[in-house]
């Protein structure tokens, strides 16, 4: 990990890595993916988080999978030089964003149960062809969800080990 210590939205901790936001921002919207947010995030090591705009229809998904890829190469390819002014990295050392829940918990001391998780994720809805009704919203069930998607979510939990590895 390139940072140690808890941060969350701390100022100085992005100052330190705005050349790598930026890099980062400028490769995403070169694909087309409208970038909403850049911040560090709560946990040890150097968690950020983006966030970038809802899609319709399935481009969602392909949008979720050019976001990786391009985070992810654009790192792997970059980062070094972005971050050398203001983080010490060694020559030997190579830098990889990942999308892993706790990648690198052991190095850093912590126990896997305790603690702030990471983890790339994907937020989803279902709306009705005209896109003017929520299809997953049910103000009269009192967990708020309609049985689409109380039926959907079932179907995530049933095949969540199936999903992950869409999601890694």
């Amino acid at each position: 990990p390139i940072m140690r210590g808890t941060d969350i939205f701390a100022s100085m901790r992005s100052v330190e890595l705005l050349k790598y936001f930026a890099g980062i921002e400028r490769a995403l919207r070169s694909t087309g993916i409208d970038v909403l947010t850049m911040n560090t995030e709560y946990g040890a090591g150097p968690q950020l988080e983006i966030t970038y705009a809802p899609s319709w229809d399935t481009m969602g998904g392909d949008i979720a999978w050019q976001y990786k890829r391009v985070v992810k190469e654009w790192t792997r390819l970059h980062a070094k030089s972005a971050l050398s002014d203001t983080i010490p990295i060694h020559d030997n050392e190579q830098l990889l964003a990942t999308f892993m829940c706790r990648p690198f918990f052991q190095q850093l001391g912590l126990d896997f149960y305790g603690g702030a998780s990471c983890g790339g994720h994907l937020n989803f809805s279902l709306w009705s062809k005209d896109r003017s009704s929520n299809l997953m919203e049910d103000e009269r069930h009192a967990s708020g969800l309609s049985s689409i998607a109380r039926r959907f979510l079932a179907g995530v939990l049933e095949h969540a080990s199936a999903l992950s590895a869409f999601a890694a």
